[in-house]
């Protein structure tokens, strides 16, 4: 008896769960139906939240920030899906411009703008910042996956890259104070440096890409891009301080010399030249007691060379050194030194630059770095003169005596690590 029942039991649970299956909905919309709702969900609150904050959304946007820095960008959503937008960067920074935007579904919520506004220049292939990143831009995204958010800010990741992007809200100081950011750009007028477990580690700076090498071409890890604020600057990766802490937020001093942690524990040194070396200085060599006797040398050995070369006279007292001067050919550019020749016979004279690159140096005021950079305007015919080049690079820092000493005149260089080589260089 008690078997009969058992198998009845049994036959009733094989038919209710039978029936369950029979009679239940699309197995498709079951595990989609949750999903779906909760996607839809999910993009009417965004929209609603986009529109939100009175004064719009604050984004710096790291793009890749292993090549390339951080772009602020300031959006005001409305309701008729238009978004103003205002940038640091562009060839409309400084104006707010209209287009449109939507949150649309797929695989995630997504915010596109939809059409072209200062976001897009970030992604147009045709934009690059040098001829490296042909065909690629600035690495940018103009559509983002909505992740969430951190207290009042929105998290997205790029749809191009997946990089995080932050929407902080916006004040209305920050639409006022956006063209602030311009005088911070201004503020970096050499080389960059901090100091990290006993170890300085000095960087060039990219103005094209807002991004920071460090100078030691052995290690890449640290190098970093740079976002611009009204006061100072963000960077990314974060920089990790000898105290443990990760340090990405930077305010610049009064001195305007350095970059300051929030909490002042940590900065960024700007390598700022002792004296304006982007003026147009002169060395002259034939004027006695004006460079030093190593020097003098080694300009005679050039002198020598560039007469057999190309039978020309090396004119010795028309160096230009630092900033460019006149230039009838119009093609010169960027600081260094400038040789002049002349060819006696037929009256010709001929440039040739050297571009250098000058900044300070960490901890000592007082001092001037000088790299090398790379030939310019007719340096292929002049090679000749590179030994004077390499003898002053490789024997930089100098130590500096600038007459008078604000706003100089006359400035002596002294090597720092070999006395015997010194030069005047004379404002032009």
């Amino acid at each position: 008896m008690k078997q009969i029942i058992n198998k009845i039991s049994l036959i009733a649970v094989a038919f209710f769960i039978l029936n369950a299956c029979t009679t239940n909905n699309d197995p498709d919309e079951v595990f989609n139906e949750v999903p779906s709702v909760r996607l839809a969900k999910q993009k009417e609150d965004l929209k609603e939240l986009l529109q939100s904050s009175e004064e719009g959304w604050k984004v710096t946007y790291f793009t890749d920030d292993s090549q390339l820095g951080g772009y602020t960008y300031l959006m005001d959503f409305t309701g008729d899906n238009t978004v103003e937008m205002d940038s640091d960067f562009g060839a409309t920074k400084g104006t707010r411009t209209a287009s449109e935007w939507d949150v649309t579904l797929g695989s995630t919520v997504k915010l596109t703008f939809t059409t072209r506004n200062k976001i897009h220049e970030l992604s147009d292939s045709n934009n690059a910042p040098d001829a490296n990143l042909t065909g690629q831009g600035y690495l940018g995204s103009f559509e983002f996956l909505y992740y969430g958010t951190d207290g009042d800010d929105i998290i997205f990741r790029a749809n191009r890259g997946f990089n995080e992007v932050v929407f902080k809200k916006a004040t209305s100081t920050d639409w006022s104070d956006l063209s602030k950011n311009d005088a911070i750009v201004g503020a970096i007028t050499g080389q960059l440096a901090y100091e990290v477990d006993g170890d300085v580690s000095f960087f060039s700076f990219n103005n094209a890409r807002r991004f920071m090498s460090n100078l030691d071409t052995q290690v890449n890890d640290t190098d970093f891009g740079i976002g611009y604020t009204p006061t100072g600057i963000i960077v990314s990766p974060a920089i990790k301080a000898d105290n443990g802490n990760e340090y990405s937020n930077f305010t610049l001093n009064d001195a305007k010399n350095k970059f300051v942690s929030e909490d002042g524990e940590f900065s960024i040194e700007i390598l700022v030249s002792p004296f304006n070396i982007s003026d147009v200085w002169t060395i002259n060599v034939t004027t006695a007691d004006e460079v030093s006797d190593t020097f003098l040398n080694t300009f005679n050995q050039i002198y020598t060379a560039n007469t057999n070369r190309h039978g020309e006279t090396l004119v010795a007292n028309r160096i230009f050194f630092g900033g460019t001067p006149f230039d009838p050919a119009g093609v010169l550019g960027a600081s260094g030194i400038i040789f002049r020749s002349e060819h006696i016979p037929s009256g010709n004279a001929y440039w040739a630059q050297y571009n250098l690159s000058f900044a300070g140096v960490f901890g000592n005021p007082n001092q001037l770095n000088i790299t090398k950079v790379e030939g310019a305007y007719n340096w292929r015919f002049y090679t000749q003169f590179q030994p004077l080049v390499d003898l002053i690079a490789d024997n930089a820092p100098y130590q500096i005596e600038p007459t008078p000493t604000i706003d100089p005149t006359v400035v002596k260089l002294t090597s720092a690590s070999n006395p015997d080589v010194w030069f005047l260089i004379r404002i032009f």
